[in-house]
């Protein structure tokens, strides 16, 4: 089972690091401003019409890489403790809620930043 979680993690990080790359893209032109447009909406439509829609996803492999092992560290250490400590045991060792569960976290960890 200890894999599984490992594993869960590790998907749910790179995944929802995949998923807000390109927002994270947009976030970080605006705030060096690299783009001469003002607004998320707008400076989108720029980068697409301008860079193409690979420019959106400018650094994802590592991203992801480094987001789903510091999640499968995180997620997996975490579902550890809690069992060796009896703390609300796991009650799905399914490793598609697992990937869902954090998956999520991740995702709207990304859009309260």
């Amino acid at each position: 089972m200890l894999p599984k979680l490992f594993l869960a993690g590790a998907l749910a990080g790179a995944i929802a690091s995949g998923f807000m790359t390109p927002v994270d893209v947009v976030k970080t032109r605006l705030a060096t401003k690299t783009i001469p447009t003002k607004g998320f909406l707008r400076s989108l439509h720029y980068l697409l019409e301008t860079e193409g829609p690979r420019a959106l996803y400018a650094g994802a492999p590592s991203r992801m890489i480094w987001s789903g092992a510091f999640s499968a560290i995180g997620f997996g250490t975490f579902e550890t403790a809690k069992t060796a400590l009896g703390v609300n045991a796991i009650i799905a060792a399914d490793t598609t809620v697992h990937t869902t569960t954090g998956a999520a976290d991740k995702f709207e960890g990304n859009l309260s930043k």
